[in-house]
């Protein structure tokens, strides 16, 4: 590994836009976050939050293109986790909302920011927080 390069297992993002959708005649609930990235460079991530069984366990994955500053996290939360974040997001928040994630293999990125990738890679994500605003 090069001396300009670090590595890194979480991703830092601050939630642009929310909105929960409601699909089909089940309305089957769905939360879509536009979140712009802290720790790495010049990139967006488009996150979607799905609603589990309580006996289910968490779990999600993040994509990331070579050749677009977008990621793409997908995730599922237990029903209860997700109406939670749900009415938090609901509110008005006197600052952006920020989400950081754990993922289970580290990213390479230089002292820039930007990532080092050569192709399209899949991490799984491990854990996850909120930075929810309360005054």
């Amino acid at each position: 590994m090069s001396a300009d390069l670090q590595l890194t297992r979480t991703i830092h993002m601050t939630v642009q836009t929310a909105e929960k959708r409601l699909l089909g005649y089940k309305a089957d609930a769905e939360l879509n976050l536009s979140c712009t990235l802290v720790n790495i460079a010049r990139g967006n991530c488009a996150v979607s939050i799905y609603p589990i069984a309580d006996f289910a366990t968490p779990s999600g994955s993040l994509e990331i293109e070579v050749r677009r500053p977008v990621m793409n996290l997908a995730f599922n939360l237990q029903q209860a986790s997700f109406d939670k974040l749900c009415d938090a997001l609901a509110q008005h928040q006197p600052r952006p909302v920020d989400l950081i994630i754990l993922l289970d293999n580290p990213l390479q990125v230089t002292i820039d920011g930007d990532l080092s990738i050569q192709e399209k890679e899949t991490h799984n994500v491990r854990d996850l927080s909120w930075r929810i605003p309360l005054c």
